[in-house]
């Protein structure tokens, strides 16, 4: 049985000598130290796979993937880079260049790298080259993920720039309704001040979801833990929507427990769960009608934690809405009369996970939705995720 033949081009010989090692007895290996030996041996000799290292000097791998793909003689033979970089960017590149995949270098102590590299060794010379339609659909994913990033950077950057503007009105508005709030013959500007401050907040409210929905798909939430009371965090928290609920004569009910809420969680995070809750339940909920927080303790997976249900008296949600309630971009019935970015209970799930913690919604039978969330009470004091929020 003959074996492949691999080429290795990799300016560290080093490296070469753990890839052989890797590679075993399972095929031979000929060895390049640059990118123009590279060519030169593929030029003179069959080979069944080119494992590329990208960083070279004088001619990086990328560029002699080309040119070894713009050579009808070599153009079949399937290459995969390796490297330690590892990014979206760099994958796409490498596809696009015609690559066949792109494998962290392998260590001789790392037992899993080193079984995962020699599969899609194994699997690369198998399949051999990539036709066209599979490029184009990989070149396709690759700018459908590059163009997702770019529009995640241009929401942080226009939510940041909006913001500077908003922070200026906020708080003069607030500064107006405190000034006029016991004079009587100012009772039109203090509204007139309430309702600026209100739709600031509204705004700002709005960016924040914006802002936070381009953390997640990046992948760059953080997560900074401290001991939080959650009764605390709930009461403050509804404060900031008692003048909205009362517009609809709403009122909002915090039920307090015997026991201590206290657990370990990110503090603005579990304030905009709240926040995001209590909008939604407003929004649907009925004239005239409370709205229920409510907390118990319970232990999920054998990990102790603390049960919140929020409950409106509205008109509940369609049943066969319920398991899209939390997804991203739906649009569904409960969320047409609502204004905002319709992201609140998307971004609600996104913080509630960051925490290891589980959401989900469902009807009262005595009509109305509840929205249940269970968080775990130990949670380690640092930071979680990536840059800080």
């Amino acid at each position: 049985m003959n074996l492949p033949n691999v080429l290795i081009a990799d300016d560290d010989r080093i490296s070469f000598v753990v890839l052989k090692k890797v590679l075993g007895e399972s095929c031979i290996t000929t060895y390049a130290k640059d990118g123009q030996t590279a060519l030169k041996l593929i030029s003179k000799q069959k080979f069944d796979l080119v494992l590329l290292d990208i960083m070279m000097p004088g001619m990086n791998g990328y560029e002699v993937c080309e040119r070894i793909k713009a050579n009808e003689q070599t153009k079949k033979v399937p290459v995969i880079f390796i490297s330690t970089l590892s990014s979206k960017e760099d994958e796409g590149r490498a596809l696009r260049v015609g690559g066949l995949d792109l494998i962290q270098k392998p260590t001789l102590v790392d037992k899993i790298s080193t079984s995962m590299f020699q599969t899609r060794v194994n699997n690369a010379m198998q399949v051999g080259v990539l036709t066209q339609s599979q490029i184009a659909l990989l070149t396709a994913k690759d700018a459908a993920e590059r163009a997702s990033l770019a529009k995640s950077s241009f929401l942080a950057s226009m939510s940041h720039d909006i913001r500077t503007p908003l922070n200026a009105i906020g708080p003069n508005a607030r500064n107006i309704m405190d000034e006029t709030a016991d004079d009587k013959t100012l009772a039109d500007i203090h509204e007139m001040a309430a309702e600026i401050y209100d739709a600031a907040n509204g705004l700002n409210r709005m960016l924040s979801d914006l802002l936070d929905i381009s953390k997640i798909e990046s992948g760059k939430m953080r997560f900074r833990m401290e001991e939080i009371d959650l009764f605390e965090l709930a009461e403050n928290t509804a404060k900031m929507f008692e003048r909205w609920a009362s517009e609809t004569d709403q009122t909002i009910e915090i039920n307090k427990p015997l026991f201590d809420l206290l657990i370990i969680g990110d503090r603005e995070k579990i304030g905009r769960i709240f926040q995001n809750l209590l909008s939604n339940a407003i929004k649907f909920n009925t004239s005239g009608e409370k709205i229920e927080i409510t907390f118990s303790e319970e232990d999920l997976n054998g990990s102790s934690g603390i049960k919140i249900s929020v409950r409106d008296h509205g008109r509940g949600i369609p049943p066969k809405e319920l398991a899209l309630i939390f997804e991203r971009y739906q649009q569904l019935s409960r969320m047409q009369p609502s204004g905002g970015t319709g992201l609140g209970l998307d971004l609600a799930k996104g913080f509630v996970e960051g925490h290891n913690g589980t959401i989900h919604a469902k009807n009262h039978p005595d009509g109305g939705a509840i929205f249940i969330v269970w968080l775990p009470m130990d949670q380690k004091l640092q930071y979680k995720g990536g840059i800080e929020s």
